[in-house]
């Protein structure tokens, strides 16, 4: 992940999230599912990146 000189602003500071998000149309080729015990590992990174990214407070 590339990373920046830039101040690490936090998400709610960056942006406000819509009260209602539609879902993706078929035509997206996105499939929606149930997580698995074999998507934890690439969840666990997401999160890692996520929080990264979004300067979150460290979990206590």
């Amino acid at each position: 992940m590339a990373t920046s000189s830039a101040p690490k602003v936090s998400l709610a500071d960056r942006a406000l999230a819509p009260h209602d998000v539609p879902l993706p149309r078929p035509e997206h080729g996105l499939v929606w599912r149930p997580l698995v015990l074999d998507d934890v590992p690439a969840l666990a990174v997401l999160v890692a990146q996520c929080e990264e990214f979004d300067a979150a407070s460290p979990r206590t």
